[in-house]
């Protein structure tokens, strides 16, 4: 009897809406970033947006430049996540990022980020 409780009390979880699936996801994403832990921080991205950012040329060795950017402007905030918008597996996302160290007198601005889900996983397909 005692094996059968936690797949029960699993069942019994509310279920999250898809716009909270979105949130829950990239927050997952944040948490990789500020652990300083790239396979886990890039399995929240398509792989084609990886491509693009390793293509880019702006971004020659990540595991470098991921500790380098911790180092430097700490480790990220989600100051703001709305405007979900949902239809299929594409969702978009208004999110405003900051960065722990760096000064609060500095404008941020929110973004539109995409969002694709796969294997159960909303990932960010580009911004």
């Amino acid at each position: 009897m005692a094996a059968l409780v936690p797949p029960l009390l699993a069942s019994c979880a509310p279920r999250l809406s898809p716009e909270e699936e979105v949130r829950r996801d990239f927050d997952k994403r944040v948490e990789a970033y500020n652990a300083g832990d790239l396979a886990r921080y890039n399995s929240f991205l398509c792989p084609s947006f990886i491509s693009a950012i390793n293509n880019s040329g702006l971004n020659t060795e990540p595991e470098k430049n991921l500790k380098d950017g911790l180092a430097a402007k700490g480790k990220l905030v989600v100051a703001g996540f709305d405007q979900v918008n949902i239809s299929g597996d594409t969702a978009t996302a208004n999110v405003l990022l900051e960065y722990e160290k760096i000064s609060t007198d500095v404008s941020y601005h929110p973004v539109m980020m995409t969002f694709k889900r796969a294997n159960g996983t909303w990932k960010q397909c580009q911004i």
